[in-house]
C-alpha cells in the first residue's frame, strides 16, 4: 500500500508541474501577444506620420528620423525582455 501511495503523490506532484508550466507558457504567450500588438501599433504611427524610430550607435538611444522600411524592419524585430 506505501509504494500505490508514493506513486500516487509521483502523479500528483507530476500533474501539478505540468499545470504550472501550462500557466508559465499562457503568460508568456499572452506577452508575445501584447508585444506584437504594439509593435504593429508603432508601425502604424510611424507609417502615418511618415517617421520611423532607429537606433542611434553612439549611447545606445534611439533617434526619429524620415520614414525608412528598412528601420520599420529593425523595429518589428524587438525582443521580449522580461522584468
Amino acid at each position: 500500500m506505501n509504494k500505490i501511495n508514493n506513486v500516487k503523490k509521483i502523479i500528483d506532484d507530476i500533474n501539478k508541474t505540468v499545470e504550472e508550466i501550462s500557466d508559465k507558457m499562457d503568460i508568456l504567450s499572452d506577452k508575445r501577444n501584447n508585444k506584437q500588438q504594439f509593435i504593429n501599433e508603432v508601425v502604424s504611427l510611424m507609417q502615418k506620420y511618415n517617421l520611423s524610430i532607429s537606433h542611434e550607435d553612439t549611447h545606445g538611444a534611439f533617434i526619429i528620423k524620415g520614414y525608412d522600411e528598412n528601420t520599420i524592419e529593425w523595429f518589428k524585430q524587438a525582443i521580449l525582455k522580461e522584468n
